[in-house]
């Protein structure tokens, strides 16, 4: 009779605490669900006067991290739900209303973005120019969450790579332009 209650109470304790568990997940994910929605409309770049886009990005470097990639044309297919990926480049989206580039959450790209510091200077060649911006901050959104594409942040240049434990998150980091070095 003891061994069927403790039997009987284990299962009890296992399932409440999956189903604690779950409930936890859930509620986290409709919370942040809802943030992320939010964020996106709630950055504000700095209100400054316009300078020149970033039209084509070829390279781009965070000393700091030690990112230096070269920069390839890339894009969103939507009937995949997939984006133009390799393990040793930075992709730029050419039709996104605010620059965007892209890239793997792996050493050899993007994972070391996870250290970013608010200041942290970024800097983009596009065409003969050399352009520096300062890391502002960041959002988490969903993987299928393509309103990023439309939105209009001037003088930001936007990063975007996979978050989470299974990349179920895109982290999209603001960087805004301070200076064209030449």
């Amino acid at each position: 009779m003891f061994v069927r209650v403790k039997h009987g109470l284990w299962w009890a304790v296992s399932l409440a605490l999956v189903a604690g568990g779950g409930l936890y997940i859930f509620h986290s994910h409709a919370v942040a669900s809802a943030l992320q929605s939010r964020a996106l409309e709630e950055y504000k770049p700095a209100a400054v006067k316009p300078q020149e886009r970033l039209n084509d990005i070829s390279h781009l470097s965070l000393n700091r991290l030690g990112i230096s990639l070269k920069v390839k044309e890339g894009k969103y297919d939507p009937a995949s739900h997939s984006w133009t990926l390799d393990d040793s480049h930075a992709f730029f989206v050419k039709d996104s209303v605010t620059p965007l580039a892209y890239g793997h959450a792996i050493a050899s790209v993007f994972a070391p973005l996870s250290d970013v510091r608010e200041g942290d200077v970024l800097h983009v060649r596009s065409g003969e120019k050399l352009f520096t911006l300062h890391y502002k901050g960041s959002v988490f959104i969903r993987p299928d969450d393509m309103t990023l594409l439309s939105k209009d942040f001037p003088n930001t240049l936007m990063l975007m790579t996979c978050s989470g434990v299974y990349s179920e998150e895109r982290r999209v980091l603001y960087f805004e332009q301070s200076e064209l070095v030449g």
